[in-house]
């Protein structure tokens, strides 16, 4: 499932459409209410007919500040530390891929590299960083980040700083004593 970038809601046939130059997951009805708008490009997907009554309506014609620009990863050292890639993020990314019907060029366009990129990336000869395999799950529904923890790595405890050999040692002795 994946949901709406516009209303938040879960589609299991989401429309990927490209809006001024922005690319969005979107639900059918809201896909419908955009399909007419100036910049707008369906990438994957099929839009039903638009309902001219429910066309977004202009509140205001005074213009809207400008925000600052987003960062440009998301994902600190911290936490690039605490996630891996899954094994069988190939085959995981190519079956999604198929499942929404959309070719190489299409989503590499949605993701913003290259087709070749996308295409050894599916072909397993290149592993996704963390901040590109996050916006594959987005894009795709699909997960393919795993914590360290869950791949047999040692927890932390919820802390946020590096285990010690001195936390394994209190962690060896609590295990012992009981």
């Amino acid at each position: 499932m994946v949901t709406c970038d516009i209303c938040g809601r879960e589609t299991s046939n989401p429309v990927i459409m490209e809006i001024d130059g922005a690319y969005l997951n979107l639900c059918e009805r809201c896909a419908s209410k955009y399909a007419s708008a100036k910049n707008a490009k369906i990438i994957s997907g099929v839009v039903g007919p638009v309902n001219p009554s429910a066309a977004p309506r202009i509140v205001s014609s005074k213009p809207t500040p400008r925000q600052s620009p987003p960062k440009k990863s998301g994902i600190s050292v911290k936490q690039a530390d605490r996630y891996a890639v899954a094994e069988d993020y190939a085959d995981l990314i190519r079956g999604a891929r198929e499942n929404l019907g959309m070719d190489r060029t299409a989503l590499a366009r949605v993701l913003g590299i290259k087709d070749s990129v996308l295409r050894n990336i599916e072909e397993g000869k290149l592993v996704p960083d963390i901040a590109l395999a996050k916006k594959m799950e987005k894009v795709l529904g699909i997960q393919l980040l795993i914590s360290e923890t869950e791949g047999g790595g040692v927890d932390s405890g919820g802390f946020d700083r590096e285990i010690t050999l001195g936390d394994v040692v209190e962690l060896r002795k609590k295990e012992g004593s009981k």
